[in-house]
């Protein structure tokens, strides 16, 4: 499984994203804070364009 980019992006300052199995989210500066595992596989992108996310990762 791949790690997350947790390199500082000024445009996704008070964001949270998705990047493959992880949610990021980054503070007021842009810099990453937190990377949650979502999902255990990233996910595709179907014949027709339309992106299938992958299964979530259940949580108790």
């Amino acid at each position: 499984m791949n790690n997350p980019d947790m390199t500082r992006k000024q445009e996704l300052a008070n964001k949270t994203v998705q990047q493959g199995c992880f949610a990021v989210t980054y503070d007021d500066l842009g810099y990453a804070v937190k990377a949650v595992l979502t999902s255990h596989s990233p996910g595709y992108v179907a014949e027709d364009g339309t992106v299938v996310p992958g299964e979530p990762i259940k949580r108790k």
